[in-house]
């Protein structure tokens, strides 16, 4: 059987193209996941919220479940604000003149 003359019709025209746009289709799927998953980790790292950040972590949703968490579950404040102020208190500008 010459399997050269079944395959000769998909590799005319613009099949190769399909890789092309198939790599494309990849690399824009990474970065989407990779802007949303850095996003979703960082503000549950901060926020403290271990079971989120874990999920997020081992989990791989292709941004779905970032984007979920980061819209509907994550904590609005400024909680990394304050431990930061806690541990660090601003000095004032007379304390730092002497």
């Amino acid at each position: 059987m010459d399997y050269a003359s079944k395959i000769e019709p998909f590799m005319q025209g613009n099949f190769a193209e399909l890789g092309l746009w198939y790599g494309l289709g990849v690399i824009v799927l990474l970065l989407w996941t990779l802007v949303w998953k850095g996003l979703a980790l960082w503000h549950a790292a901060k926020n403290g919220q271990k079971f989120w950040f874990i999920a997020m972590l081992i989990l791989n949703t292709v941004g779905i479940l970032e984007v979920v968490y980061y819209f509907l579950f994550r904590e609005k404040g400024q909680k990394g604000h304050e431990l930061v102020e806690e541990n660090f208190p601003a000095k004032d500008i007379e304390e730092e003149k002497k």
